[in-house]
């Protein structure tokens, strides 16, 4: 029986994987490309069976069929409560846990195609999660790889993963910015001898998709008072449902691809030819330049706001420091927007590191984590190869409900934000009534 490791960078809108092949740590390709869209599509058959869709061809689908069609659902894995969220398609619910499922799924199988695995062998998984992920949603994305036939051997932050690829020789405290397609995370790591998390703040929903949806908003009003009809919605079109959101999809690729030009020049232009047709079949070609100053002012709250998660984690941070900042990694594809590296080094005054790819440090990261495993005995395998070399801290408090003095409900909080883990701490409280057991 072989075993064999991979690290897996389970995105909102991209999964990547990577491995060592040939003595090589690489990132493995999904037809062609290193991304795979964590997108599922669920399609009705004709004899009536349902068939499940994973990755671009999945996207591509869903681009014309929205209603059965599940994007980021990384936002609201493990979430409880008000925030919980399930999709139903094609007679079949879905939570956010069993779409990672099948993303990991299909991660696992390109790894089993990779080595050419046996049935009887094993694919050993270290996954990543935003450094501001609740226990629950860090709970729910291992049940998901296990659910996909993986050994999860650990869950690890995207922050650590990012500074384990630049390996130990990145000494003194280093502050990573995350800023992913939907979410975004900060955090202060000091690393020595081991990789010791300080501090981690975030948001459970900013990223690239926010400033992608920023410009389809702006070209959809343009478009609505150039025709004098309301685009907001498809029932306000009165175009027909694959007309609309055929048209949808255009703009959201045009908005895509004017971000990424920008990234690269001062101005930028988008064409769509044959956007839609409307009134008497008439075909509207859409077109817009746009200068990087004003893709700056559109998205000004994002910028805003992505600067005031760095501000307040600094100024509430006990155990560093602004002055005590030695590196900065940006990390995460939409850190490539110039004014989130611009922002960022002017908040600092020094220049951010550029040895690495954005895009794939974390799955680099997470790859070399998952290596150390390689190797070991079944007995040894039991044991965290790094030790405690990774050393994390809890992202939110967390506690349990009990009743006051005047029989209110209250939260006791157990274990603090920012306590290191693995720790035990301990409380005691008395039942309430006779032969109470939880």
């Amino acid at each position: 029986m072989r075993k064999v490791q991979v690290g897996i960078d389970l995105g909102t809108t991209n999964t990547l994987a990577c491995c060592r092949v040939k003595g090589k740590m690489k990132l493995l390709k999904f037809k062609g490309k290193q991304t795979l869209p964590s997108v599922l599509y669920v399609e009705k058959q004709p004899d009536g069976t349902v068939k499940e869709i994973i990755g671009r061809a999945a996207d591509l689908k869903g681009a014309k069929d929205p209603d059965h069609c599940i994007r980021s659902s990384k936002a609201y894995i493990g979430l409880t409560g008000k925030k919980k969220k399930t999709w139903s398609c094609c007679g079949r619910t879905y939570t956010p846990t069993d779409v990672a499922e099948k993303i990991l799924r299909e991660v696992h199988q390109k790894v089993r195609d990779t080595y050419d695995l046996q049935p009887e062998d094993i694919v050993q998984a270290v996954i990543t999660v935003p450094a501001y992920f609740t226990s629950n949603q860090s709970d729910e994305t291992k049940r998901a790889g296990e659910r996909a036939g993986m050994e999860v051997v650990r869950i690890i932050t995207e922050p650590v993963a990012a500074a384990m690829a630049a390996g130990t020789e990145t000494k003194g405290k280093i502050f990573i910015v995350d800023l992913g397609g939907g979410t975004f995370d900060v955090s202060i790591l000091n690393v020595q001898e081991r990789f010791e998390t300080l501090e981690i703040n975030g948001e459970r929903k900013l990223g690239g998709d926010d400033f992608d949806r920023s410009l389809m908003q702006y070209f959809l009003k343009y478009i609505s008072d150039d025709l004098s009809i309301d685009l907001s919605s498809l029932e306000k079109s009165g175009l027909a449902y694959d007309n609309y959101y055929l048209m949808i999809d255009k703009i959201r690729s045009g908005a895509i691809q004017l971000k990424q030009d920008l990234s690269e020049s001062d101005t930028a232009t988008v064409e769509i030819p044959n956007l839609f047709t409307y009134g008497q079949q008439k075909a509207y070609h859409f077109t817009m330049s746009m200068e990087r100053e004003e893709f700056n002012e559109l998205c000004k709250p994002l910028f805003d706001h992505i600067l005031k998660v760095i501000d307040d984690t600094m100024k509430n941070s006990s155990r560093c420091s602004k002055q005590e900042i030695e590196k900065i990694f940006l990390v995460g594809g939409s850190c490539y927007i110039p004014k989130v590296q611009e922002d960022v080094e002017r908040y600092f005054g020094f220049s951010a590191n550029a040895e690495y790819d954005r895009a794939t440090q974390v799955a680099l990261g997470a790859g070399k984590i998952a290596d150390a495993w390689n190797g070991f005995t079944p007995e040894q395998n039991r044991v965290d190869p790094f030790g405690d070399q990774l050393q994390d801290i809890i992202s939110h408090s967390m506690g349990i409900e009990v009743l006051g003095a005047d029989n209110e409900r209250m939260y006791a909080e157990i274990l603090k934000a920012g306590s290191t883990y693995p720790c035990v701490y301990q409380d005691e409280f008395q039942t309430v009534y006779d032969g109470q057991e939880s």
